[in-house]
């Protein structure tokens, strides 16, 4: 089974947090919260997660990424989408 995760944006909302670190990777009880969304895919099941990154924040997202245990794929979306390039 395979999941997409939608991890674009800059997080505007959640600034001064943000500033340094891309939202997905803001912790939330010691974990990032990408983390948590990978986690709960793996226990359902999933073995390939497709996440979906703006071009400001693959880079910081490729770096977690590589160490979780979840294969994952990234793909750049435009960064004129407002929808994490889902539509």
């Amino acid at each position: 089974m395979e999941g997409v995760v939608l991890a674009g944006g800059y997080a505007t909302r959640l600034r001064p947090m943000s500033l340094s670190v891309s939202k997905q990777l803001v912790p939330l009880a010691n974990k990032p919260i990408i983390g948590w969304v990978l986690e709960q895919l793996a226990a359902a099941g999933v073995k390939r997660v497709h996440i979906v990154v703006g071009p400001h924040n693959r880079e910081q997202i490729e770096e977690y990424s590589s160490s979780t245990r979840c294969f994952q794929t990234l793909g750049a979306s435009s960064p004129s989408f407002g929808s994490g390039g889902s539509t």
